[in-house]
């Protein structure tokens, strides 16, 4: 398959997507490739690609992904290909989804049957459709779709751990984590995912190393730190927002996890908080007149930390248990008898005229 005329591309700004059925005739080349990523889905059928390493033909689940100025040329291997693709600009922040494992000098994902692959597909289809419609904001709404589908590409191609878990177990998770209200009966979680209690019960501690009803605590316990973190929500009311009845009984697991009680939790994050914005509300400044002494007294006895004064040049302020720092011959120094023994150096001539008390 050797196209022998440029295919036409006109440069676009943001996303273009659609879906194609073609047929053997259908080719695609482009020398210089285009301006923008080309994301190329076989939904059925199969697609040959040519790269300067070889070629190869693609099949149902695979994707390929072109970058600007990569040479395109691809085309329908058989006698059909159907297939979706999207050309796009994409943000700073897609960036790092698109560093896709590179096979036969392209890069490639297979997607294998199962959860990442129906929904890449279905928010890559979703795109396409929204494309092609005229409501207001559906660029968006497909560059918000195309995102996901990324997004669940950058999930297969991680080759997390999760990937080969069992599917039994990851239905037995994503199935804890949307009902922690809801009581714990590993029966009836064993009847969900299509296995036997004993089984369940072994696929889960293999994969996670806990017992579902462990791990169920834990993520119970989890939620409930962000509860006590981020809303003011009293215990009792977040022991039943996290499937707990007895509040006290809560309290006590709480405990017991977390090793320290839930008020006491909620008080220590409050603190953290609260010294991070002291954090971020900066360092103390010098008052608005350099000369003016009894101002910097009153300043530095208010606190005994170390402190940086805003004076005019380059200032570092040195506070009293240190010791002071050795200087070479072109920096100056002037140690002024205050409260707190701060001591300021500058660049020679910097100042014209240095004040001694």
């Amino acid at each position: 398959m050797t196209p022998r005329t440029e295919t036409a591309y006109t440069p676009h700004e943001g996303l273009f997507a659609d879906e194609f059925r073609r047929d053997a005739s259908y080719t695609n080349w482009r020398s210089r490739g285009t301006g923008d990523w080309l994301l190329i889905y076989t939904e059925d059928g199969s697609g040959r690609f040519v790269t300067p390493v070889g070629s190869f033909d693609t099949h149902p689940g695979d994707a390929a992904l072109y970058a600007p100025g990569e040479q395109q040329n691809y085309g329908t291997a058989r006698e059909d290909w159907h297939l979706l693709w999207a050309h796009f600009i994409p943000t700073p922040r897609w960036q790092p989804w698109l560093r896709w494992p590179v096979a036969h000098g392209l890069r490639m994902l297979h997607l294998e049957k199962g959860e990442v692959r129906d929904q890449f597909r279905a928010a890559l289809l979703r795109a396409v459709r929204m494309v092609q419609r005229k409501l207001p904001g559906a660029l968006d709404l497909a560059g918000n779709a195309l995102e996901e589908a990324l997004l669940w590409a950058n999930v297969a191609a991680s080759r997390e751990p999760w990937l080969s878990m069992d599917p039994r177990v990851r239905k037995a998770i994503d199935h804890l984590g949307a009902n922690l209200r809801e009581p714990f009966q590993l029966a009836a979680l064993a009847r969900h995912c299509g296995s036997s209690v004993s089984r369940l019960s072994y696929l889960f501690k293999r994969e996670t190393g806990f017992s579902p009803g462990q791990y169920l605590e834990r993520q119970r316990m989890r939620h409930a730190c962000e509860l006590l973190r981020l809303t003011s929500l009293g215990i009792a009311e977040i022991a039943a927002e996290t499937g707990y009845a007895d509040p006290f009984y809560f309290s006590n697991r709480f405990r017991r996890l977390e090793r320290t009680s839930p008020s006491g939790f909620r008080r220590r994050q409050q603190g953290d908080a609260s010294r991070k914005e002291q954090a971020l509300s900066g360092p103390a400044r010098w008052p608005a007149s350099a000369k003016n002494f009894r101002s910097a007294r009153r300043c530095c006895s208010q606190r005994a930390t170390a402190w940086s004064f805003m004076l005019p040049g380059k200032c570092t302020a040195i506070p009293a248990p240190m010791k002071r720092p050795s200087f070479s011959p072109t920096f100056m120094r002037c140690r002024w008898r205050m409260s707190s023994r701060i001591c300021i150096t500058s660049l020679a001539g910097n100042w014209s005229s240095i004040c001694s008390t």
